[in-house]
């Protein structure tokens, strides 16, 4: 086993006498074996044992077993103890991500810590298998299928070739000691009910299934590298960055026949999901449609898309507006003033001139949203806000940024771009409100 393990490290994850390596080491088999090969081949280490406090005496007794190896070694040995039920509490996860947020987090420190280069786990042939078909019923691309990576970063996980059967049988030729984890018998953990309830199944329709995944995953593995390297060429032909905005362009992605998941991926770092991406590429005619995510919103123009970091500073704007001249401060891109008879009528869809004795006290000033409806000027039916941006050529990023004003719950004006029949003025308006845009050009 020790001449296999050297030629994975060789072939998947090298490195050399010089790298400090820090051993993820829970107690079990897994790590146990681990820990004794890096011991065999003489390599530079230290110790990184996680107390979960999840299994009472057991979870004390795993690290007690650890500590008394590493003092025989004369090893250095860390040991971080967590609340991890009160850490998932409190990050509304489960039991299973908590520990492993907290780990890598600690595993993370401690590196920099020691200047370690390395850190490596224990991870298995059987892990392999399981996070694969987990992946599978939780949904899944090529990424999923392709399973754990032999190294990713600065961590190796050099025993992923091997079985659990073997690595269990290299230990007891070894005579090496390690604990059993109860909880790894309990199937209430979906990996658990994975390894002892599926697997078992599955290897009655083919007894040889732990070596057919590798080879699947192996083959899915070369996939992905195509896959990404696709990705990688469409991202260099499809975007072109101006200032903080990134646009794509339409007639490009059509060209392309580009696909959800490529698109998708292409999306990625700016938190786009698969059926966002869809619903993207099957609405390149619908100029004016835009798709959110937590951190950017994506525009459909008429020839590109525009992606841009969301600014919330726009989509919470609400004032309650008491009296006309309210608005000289609220409209910073407009003068605001109160006309008196004589005056003329002002129908510029740039400025706003209302009838002051339509309007009712106190107005509200906000940004528009989806469904707002006016009766637009010279109309007898309401129409959807979304819709005049759209007939008015508003510019995409901009849309977002448009302020309704809105009297006895009706919109007296989308601000800009039109205001209402209902509050227009007429012959007979003895007072209006006039707002002028300034610093046109």
């Amino acid at each position: 086993m020790l001449q296999r393990f050297l030629q994975q490290i060789k072939k998947h994850a090298p490195f050399s006498d010089k790298d400090l390596l820090v051993l993820a080491v829970s107690g079990g088999v897994d790590s146990m074996v681990l820990w004794h090969l890096i011991e065999s081949i003489g390599q530079p280490y230290i110790i990184a044992h996680c107390n979960f406090g999840l299994r009472d005496e057991e979870s004390d007794g795993d690290e007690a077993m650890v500590r008394e190896k590493a003092l025989a070694l004369g090893k250095s040995v860390f040991v971080k103890s967590f609340d991890t039920k009160q850490y998932a509490k409190k990050k509304q996860i489960s039991i299973q991500m908590a520990a492993r947020e907290l780990r890598y987090a600690w595993f993370k420190d401690l590196m920099i810590q020691e200047g370690a280069t390395k850190l490596l786990t224990a991870h298995h042939l059987n892990d392999n298998v399981e996070t694969v078909l987990l992946n599978q019923v939780r949904g899944t691309s090529i990424l999923g299928l392709s399973g754990i990576a032999y190294a990713n970063g600065e961590v190796i996980r050099p025993l992923l070739s091997f079985s659990k059967e073997e690595i269990q049988s290299f230990a007891k030729q070894e005579q090496l000691e390690w604990r059993e984890d109860s909880s790894n018998t309990k199937t209430d953990y979906k990996r658990n009910f994975i390894r002892q309830e599926v697997i078992p199944q599955l290897e009655k329709l083919n007894p040889n299934l732990l070596n057919t995944f590798s080879a699947n995953i192996k083959k899915h593995q070369e996939v992905e590298t195509l896959f990404l390297s696709y990705v990688s060429l469409l991202k260099d032909l499809l975007f072109k960055r101006d200032g903080e905005k990134v646009k794509l362009s339409i007639q490009a992605l059509i060209d392309k026949s580009v696909q959800p998941l490529a698109f998708q991926h292409v999306l990625n770092e700016y938190g786009f999901n698969y059926d966002q991406a869809e619903s993207i590429l099957g609405s390149l005619a619908q100029s004016g449609k835009s798709f959110e995510t937590k951190s950017h919103k994506l525009w459909i123009d008429r020839q590109e898309l525009i992606i841009e970091r969301l600014n919330r500073e726009y989509s919470v704007l609400e004032h309650e507006v008491n009296n006309w001249d309210e608005l000289d401060d609220l409209l910073t891109e407009y003068t605001v003033s109160l006309l008196k008879r004589p005056f003329s009528i002002d129908r510029s869809s740039l400025n706003l001139m209302l009838d002051l004795d339509k309007l009712a006290f106190p107005l509200t000033l906000r940004t528009w949203k989806q469904g707002d409806k006016i009766k637009p000027l010279g109309m007898t039916n309401q129409k959807l806000v979304s819709d005049l941006l759209i007939d008015s050529k508003i510019p995409v990023p901009l849309k977002s940024q448009v302020k309704i004003l809105i009297s006895s719950h009706k919109i007296a004006a989308v601000v800009g771009v039109r205001v209402s029949e209902d509050f227009k003025v007429e012959e007979s308006t003895s007072q209006a409100i006039h707002a002028v845009k300034v610093n046109l050009k």
